[in-house]
């Protein structure tokens, strides 16, 4: 019994529970038009080809996300700039729009669209969001209902991919927290090879670089920006940035798990020590489990809670259903290099 009073006092404490978000009223969208092909994404759906003014970009430390192959453009609206001031949380230009496509693998190997979600920025502090999903041969995706679907299409024997509801969305993408994929790190000219599921870069995304020499940025900021080496730990750049993209949304001061005091977010005019992460993480306690555990106890996996919610899947709570194996197994690693 207690540990159902703790369990449920941390979802609460939180705010971002499915549970608590399934109880609030659906948010109507009264902008987002009914076809994927409205957004602008496309010169020519039939085709797929990207309209021109959409520069296709990849995070150097993306999120995790069931195993999907993901595809991301980003649309600035001519003549106007990302406020680029703060280097770590960038705040762009009214008529920016966001695109992110999922792809799953069938069961004969064949790589499938399911899911287009995207953003548009409406005010300045205001973000109108959704998903659409394509239909069986991909010649058009439409709007999902501010509920979103579930059993989209399978991801396993077991699990289906489900469309996330427009409240979840906006858990991740609030009016105070950072587009997470689209900052100077993400973009940085220098990426980390260790970074988990890193993804390739090719010559037509956009870096840091690129947007410097574009004109896109309010401010002068580090083009190869990147998360300093440990001399303790050779796991620690991969480790902070992949919980950076993956858990710092809600993890940050301002964020709706903020008031845990566990914070993810990067800080780039902070020395590794003073990071968030090594902060408010490492050899911190905690009592979300049992009492004496740590958030993360160096040289102990097992006395770890951020470690044990990860192999249990309960973190992170939203848009992922299937336990991310890579990364319980490089976090167990960094933890175990601590005692050597």
């Amino acid at each position: 019994m207690k540990f159902l009073d703790r369990t449920i006092k941390n979802l609460l404490f939180c705010g971002v529970s499915l549970g608590l978000l399934a109880i609030m009223p659906p948010m109507v969208s009264a902008g987002l038009p009914p076809n994927l092909e409205q957004t602008g994404l496309y010169s020519n759906i039939k085709d797929k080809i990207i309209a021109l003014e959409n520069w296709p970009f990849s995070p150097q430390y993306p999120l995790w996300s069931d195993g999907a192959v993901k595809k991301r453009w980003i649309y600035i609206p001519m003549g106007k700039k990302i406020d680029s001031s703060n280097p770590d949380n960038w705040n762009f230009p009214v008529g920016t729009k966001f695109w992110k496509e999922f792809s799953f693998k069938d069961a004969a190997g064949n790589f499938h669209r399911v899911e287009t979600r995207y953003l548009e920025k409406i005010g300045e502090q205001k973000w109108d969001m959704g998903s659409y999903q394509w239909n069986s041969d991909e010649s058009q995706a439409t709007l999902v209902p501010s509920e979103g679907r579930a059993n989209v299409f399978p991801i396993n024997d077991r699990i289906s991919h489900r469309i996330p509801m427009r409240w979840d969305c906006h858990s991740c993408h609030g009016e105070t927290r950072p587009v997470l994929g689209f900052q100077a790190l993400q973009l940085s000219e220098k990426r980390d090879p260790n970074a988990l599921h890193r993804e390739g870069l090719t010559n037509e995304m956009i870096t840091m670089g690129q947007l410097l020499r574009e004109g896109k940025l309010s401010h002068q900021v580090n083009p190869e920006m990147e998360i300093p080496d440990s001399p303790k730990n050779p796991l620690q750049k991969p480790v902070m940035g992949y919980f950076l993209a993956n858990c710092s949304h809600c993890h940050r001061p301002d964020g709706y798990a903020g008031g845990t005091k566990l914070h993810f977010d990067f800080q780039s005019e902070l020395p590794l020590k003073k990071q968030p992460f090594l902060e408010t993480a490492l050899n911190k306690r905690t009592r979300f489990y049992y009492q004496g555990s740590h958030r993360i106890r160096t040289g102990k996996p097992e006395r770890s809670t951020i470690l044990i919610r990860m192999i249990n899947g309960s973190m992170p709570p939203l848009a992922t259903q299937i336990p991310d194996s890579l990364a319980i197994s490089t976090l167990e690693k960094y933890i175990k290099e601590f005692s050597k």
